[in-house]
């Protein structure tokens, strides 16, 4: 039988500057955890998490799915996100920035992700008005707490919210969320802490009044809603003066109810919503099943967060229920929540358990090749739609409708929506620039997205190339830098990063090569004065110099992420050359095959030969690189081409591509 999992949690892995207005400070940011495979730190407030590489990397995160026996995910926030604290214009931005890659990883993964995004109801009215986007983007609905900033679900303030919900018919996933309080032990708040909201903040609903008023809500409630199903009977006998759901007294008889008097009981209402079966006991599931019917109980993991039982549902697969409640537990309960059709597929435990799993899983018939699919360069649409018009409108400086824009990463699976609201975040960020002629709206490159392009180009193409004999001489950056200048301090580091760098002490990074220059450069930008930059022949480690890139660098996890890359890249090449790939697969393979090289500068220090294992393979790689992205330019501006001339045929023809040699060429036909 398909599982879905009903509560899951993921954030993205670059939130991009802090918007205009807000605090960098007060902006999430994310920066690699040296200690971690792959591993980032989630920095969010005074809150410093470290995340492995699930929480934000989609083939990750379909490997441990595969490995989980699990078909799908409906991917919701990380709760941590929903920061209803701050101004509710950066609360937006935040929310948009949340919702736009969730809604990237649904459409890059239509079968394996589902998807719920937030809005920010510290303003009501504007998370009311923002939740139409929210669906618009091919999300199911919303994640919200349980509380909002300590007000209860039910308050007449948030009526116009639920409202909209009602009308639009999104599904609203509630999440426990304590409030402040010195009544728990602070170990307690994620057990009994988050039990008792997750109670609180269903019991709002079904007694406040909102059950009533809008019979049609579709929303879920995690952890089973924490006690509410036991408290459930209790909330009951107060509503009829009854036992066991017997038919209720006169209302004159029942005088305790009047304070939340409802036409339907609480355990009626209760049975409207879902509930996810994340209880830890077989027991529980039996009562929870048993009060609230199968047909309400949905799978739930809490994954990463939490680890997911091995293998998933094992539980509810051992307690004897028939195969119909089983099915509607395991798949179909999840999907009338969510409003949506179930899919069509394959278990992901019947595809072996590889890196190649993840990409051949969406098609159900004529699968394509792994590198014709659009994997992860799908997930972020404003970083997809800067790299095909860096690939394929570089250096140009006349505007394209945005149509053309739209019908781009249409290609790559990204919604109307979600394109649009990559090429409003891009020009809110300067990187676009936007003009109107009549009613068409035409978008080009700002100067500044040109430069960066122009640099990023330049270091992704050469990096790898013959490097120049290593003189034994490290380039060293120390730094104390105040937690009250978190910002610069991380900036900083991500600037270390691109230029090869890596943490040997806390305060303390290192390279191989010669950059003392540029990053002196950098610290004057930035104007940081508690740093200094310079070179040495020893490093102070306490050992060998051979020893420092094994201190410093994931090198044997480096290794296997040239393997792979060269695995799908021959089999790319091979495919190129047989002249197996269209237009059409061509485009997105050479955006795809960009997508992947580029990421290797960020990790790869560039070490010279004498510092690294045998047999490194970054030349092998380097040399399918260079091999796919210049045997399909030709192919991938044809393609670019037929779009563009469906909006703007003068400019069709003007659509070329660049080598790796930085080249330009026409397109062909």
């Amino acid at each position: 039988m398909p599982i879905i999992d009903s509560h899951a949690h993921i954030f993205p892995p670059d939130f991009g500057p802090a918007p205009a207005g807000c605090d960098p400070a007060g902006w999430p940011s994310t920066e690699p955890n040296p200690d971690v495979d792959g591993g980032k730190f989630l920095i969010n407030g005074l809150m410093r998490f470290p995340a492995k590489a699930v929480w934000f990397d989609a083939e990750r995160r379909l490997e441990a799915s595969a490995a989980s026996g699990l078909d799908a995910e409906v991917l919701s926030p990380f709760p941590a996100l929903l920061n209803y604290r701050a101004p509710a214009e950066v609360g937006r931005e935040l929310c948009r920035v949340t919702n736009e890659y969730i809604a990237g990883l649904v459409a890059a993964f239509p079968t394996r992700f589902f998807g719920l995004g937030t809005v920010p109801l510290q303003d009501p009215d504007m998370a009311a008005a923002e939740l139409t986007e929210v669906v618009k983007t091919g999300l199911a609905g919303v994640e919200i707490a349980s509380n909002i900033n300590g007000k209860s679900l039910h308050e007449p303030q948030f009526d116009g919210f639920w409202a909209e919900v009602d009308r639009i018919g999104a599904a609203v996933f509630v999440h426990g969320m304590p409030v402040p309080s010195e009544r728990l032990p602070g170990a307690a708040v994620a057990t009994f802490g988050v039990g008792a909201e997750a109670t609180l903040g269903a019991a709002a609903i079904i007694t406040g009044g909102v059950a009533e008023k809008y019979p049609g809500l579709r929303i879920s409630f995690s952890h089973a809603a924490g006690g509410l199903p036991l408290v459930l009977t209790r909330a009951q006998w107060f509503w009829g003066r009854t036992w066991n759901e017997e038919p209720p007294l006169p209302e004159s008889e029942r005088p305790e109810a009047k304070p939340w008097f409802a036409e339907h009981s609480p355990t009626e209402l209760a049975r409207r919503f879902y509930y996810d079966s994340l209880v830890f006991d077989r027991r529980a599931i039996r009562y929870l099943a048993d009060m609230l019917g199968t047909d309400r109980l949905l799978v739930g993991s809490d994954f990463p967060a939490m680890t997911r039982e091995e293998p998933i549902a094992k539980t509810l697969r051992s307690m004897g229920l028939s195969d119909a409640e089983l099915q509607d537990i395991l798949w179909h309960n999840c999907f009338r929540f969510l409003g949506v059709e179930p899919p069509k597929l394959s278990s992901f435990s019947e595809l072996p358990v590889t890196s190649a799993s993840v990409y051949l899983s969406d098609f159900e018939d004529d699968v394509p090749q792994p590198w014709t699919a659009p994997g992860p360069v799908a997930q972020r649409p404003p970083r997809l739609l800067l790299t095909l018009l860096g690939d394929y409108w570089w250096q140009r400086t006349e505007p394209l409708p945005s149509a053309v824009i739209v019908a781009l990463l249409a290609e790559f699976g990204v919604s109307d929506s979600a394109a649009r609201a990559a090429l409003s975040r891009l020009t809110r960020n300067g990187l676009l620039v936007t003009s109107r002629t009549g009613r068409r709206t035409f978008v080009r490159l700002s100067s500044r997205a040109a430069d960066v392009l122009d640099d990023g180009a330049r270091r992704i193409f050469s990096f790898g190339g013959s490097a120049a004999p290593w003189d034994g001489q490290w380039s060293l950056v120390a730094f104390s830098i105040p937690e009250d200048h978190r910002a610069v301090r991380d900036e900083l580091r991500k600037a270390l990063r691109w230029l090869g760098f890596a943490p040997l002490y806390d305060g303390m990074w290192v390279a191989p090569r010669d950059h003392a220059s540029d990053v002196m450069a950098r610290l004057k930008e930035l104007g940081i004065s508690t740093a200094t930059a310079f070179r040495a022949s020893a490093v102070p480690s306490g050992g060998e110099a051979s020893e420092i890139p094994a201190r410093a660098w994931d090198l044997a996890g480096l290794s296997k992420r040239y393997e792979e890359f060269i695995a799908f890249a021959s089999l790319l090449r091979d495919q190129t050359e047989a002249g197996e790939i269209t237009p059409m697969d061509a485009l997105v393979a050479r955006t795809r095959v960009m997508d992947e090289w580029r990421a290797f500068p960020a990790m790869d220090p560039d070490l010279p030969d004498e510092l690294l294992p045998p047999a490194w393979p970054r030349a092998a790689a380097r040399e399918l690189f260079i091999a796919c992205y210049d045997l399909l330019g030709p192919l991938a501006a044809r393609r670019v081409r037929q779009i563009i001339d469906r909006y703007s045929p003068d400019l069709a023809c003007r659509a070329a591509y660049h080598s790796t040699k930085l080249t330009v060429s026409a397109a062909e036909g």
